[in-house]
């Protein structure tokens, strides 16, 4: 991890513990900021990411399960965003027809959709509309959840790190 973004963490962590949290906590943020941290293009390790520490994550409110690279095909449009499928090193990991809400950990959201604006050619101040194939390293939610609205999934995403984003055929 360069300077700044040391800096940064211990910062944050500083800032963590003056506001209550337990140390064990500030760690993971700390983590967290550093699984953000995406190499330059083409040095990026594909291996299969081994999880620091917790084989669980709680984020946002939610219980994830060990972070794994994984390939996701995306579907976004005006109203919805979310991986109609995701596959790890040995299996599919969503049920069909249900599919994962995405969520981020820092500016991978943004990212992503830098990313799908670039692979499609997207010139619109839109967000971006189709299907993408997605390579990042991330986790999913360990519990389903009731859909909360037409277009939604039972499970989520939670994105740490983006690799690539391709236009779907």
């Amino acid at each position: 991890m360069n300077l700044c973004w040391r800096n940064s963490a211990t910062a944050i962590i500083g800032a963590c513990l003056l506001l209550g949290c337990v140390e064990s906590d500030a760690d993971q943020i700390a983590e967290e900021i550093e699984d953000t941290i995406v190499p330059p293009y083409g040095s990026e390790s594909l291996q299969p990411s081994s999880p620091k520490g917790q084989q669980t994550f709680s984020f946002d409110g939610e219980v994830f399960g060990a972070s794994r690279n994984l390939t996701c095909t995306w579907f976004t449009n005006f109203e919805n965003s979310r991986f109609e499928q995701c596959y790890d090193a040995t299996s599919k990991l969503l049920e069909d027809g249900d599919g994962a809400s995405v969520k981020c950990v820092g500016d991978t959201c943004s990212r992503l959709d830098a990313a799908a604006r670039k692979a499609a050619k997207w010139r619109n101040p839109e967000p971006p509309s189709g299907s993408f194939t997605v390579r990042l390293v991330g986790r999913i939610s360990m519990y389903p959840h009731k859909k909360r609205y037409l277009g939604d999934a039972t499970r989520t995403v939670l994105v740490q790190k983006l690799f690539s984003v391709d236009a779907s055929e």
